[in-house]
């Protein structure tokens, strides 16, 4: 048995072993397994651009595009505030979280905390043991 669910003009159905597929005008776009992957981060209206130069910015945007990920080396990217969620400078290994309630969500409990630092102690004594 299938259980559907309608988003918009999506729809996502379930099937017996708990995987989700996301459909599109019953095309099947993606299947999910049960803890949601894939992600479903770039489906209509979602754009992934390796590098894109600055003559393309305009893309960003666009009224159809929805969300983003982009590679630049240009800092006139980083200086458009009101588009982008959250930076990453891959030669610092710098995390810059610019949308305020996402950083809300994403800072971890002390039971996140906990449990991080169990898994880190595990891992040590068996490569130490």
């Amino acid at each position: 048995s299938a259980a559907l669910s309608k988003v918009g003009n999506k729809s996502k159905t379930k099937d017996h072993k708990g995987d989700l597929s996301l459909k599109l005008k019953g095309e099947v776009l993606l299947h999910q397994d049960q803890f949601g992957y894939p992600l479903v981060i770039f489906t209509k209206g979602a754009v992934c651009y390796p590098y894109l130069s600055l003559q393309y910015h305009d893309i960003l945007t666009d009224v159809n595009t929805r969300s983003f990920v982009i590679g630049a080396t240009n800092i006139l990217f980083k200086q458009r505030r009101q588009f982008i969620d959250v930076i990453v400078e891959v030669s610092s290994g710098k995390l810059d979280i610019r949308d305020k309630e996402l950083q809300r969500h994403l800072n971890l409990t002390t039971a996140d905390l906990r449990f991080a630092d169990y898994l880190v102690k595990i891992v040590t004594e068996e490569r130490s043991g």
